[in-house]
């Protein structure tokens, strides 16, 4: 059984060169805005004020956008590729990086899309993000790895070795992470992906989180 230590903690971006059949792929890629406060009413996207109208906050995406649409996708992936170059000119403290990686996993879950499930799965220069450090880095593991490794149906299927070895470390990161989710229980996440078959990516998972423990704990 393994148990939780705490530890002390010291984007170009593309979809793959894999044509994925019932995608489309037509149209000059979305031009990026260059403030975020002209994303509202962009291509249906808006600016959620929030539920007690505390100032404009999160980009709130139509729901099917980016559904089997490699142009939508590849704009989502700029966002998070060009966050820190996008200029904050209304009130907000997460990065617009989160609100498209959110819309990402969404499709991922809700929509069982898979380029969006490979988009967050795959490595750097495999496919997926350049994290660059920090706090995003810090929390991809438990909010965007687990919940689709737990979601994604047809994860066997994205899975080489080097998309093992990126899932196992990002997933035992947010095992060992003082500051996740207390409730996060890595041996639930073991034995649901050895009921589904994927026993690989389980003993991995197992075996480094257990390595992990040791080297984050103090």
């Amino acid at each position: 059984m393994l148990k939780r230590v705490n530890i002390n903690w010291i984007f170009v971006l593309a979809i793959g060169t894999a044509i994925i059949p019932g995608y489309s792929y037509a149209g000059s890629a979305l031009k990026l805005p260059a403030k975020k406060s002209q994303f509202d009413g962009l291509y249906g996207i808006r600016i959620d004020n929030g539920a007690k109208g505390e100032g404009p906050c999160r980009l709130v995406f139509p729901q099917t956008f980016g559904y089997r649409n490699a142009k939508q996708l590849n704009f989502l992936k700029r966002i998070v590729n060009h966050s820190v170059e996008i200029e904050h000119d209304v009130d907000c403290v997460m990065p617009v990086a989160y609100d498209a990686l959110d819309h990402i996993r969404l499709l991922a879950i809700k929509k069982q899309d898979k380029a969006a499930a490979r988009m967050l799965l795959y490595p750097p220069g495999h496919g997926g993000f350049e994290l660059g450090g920090g706090e995003l880095e810090e929390s991809y593991g438990e909010w965007y790895i687990i919940p689709v490794i737990e979601k994604y149906k047809k994860l066997g299927a994205l899975l080489d070795n080097k998309t093992e070895k990126y899932v196992v470390h990002h997933t035992c990161l947010a095992w060992v992470d003082p500051n996740a989710d207390p409730n996060l229980d890595i041996n639930n996440v073991i034995k649901a992906l050895n009921k589904r078959g994927l026993k690989s990516l389980a003993s991995k998972i197992k075996t480094t989180c257990k390595e992990y423990e040791v080297k984050y704990s103090y």
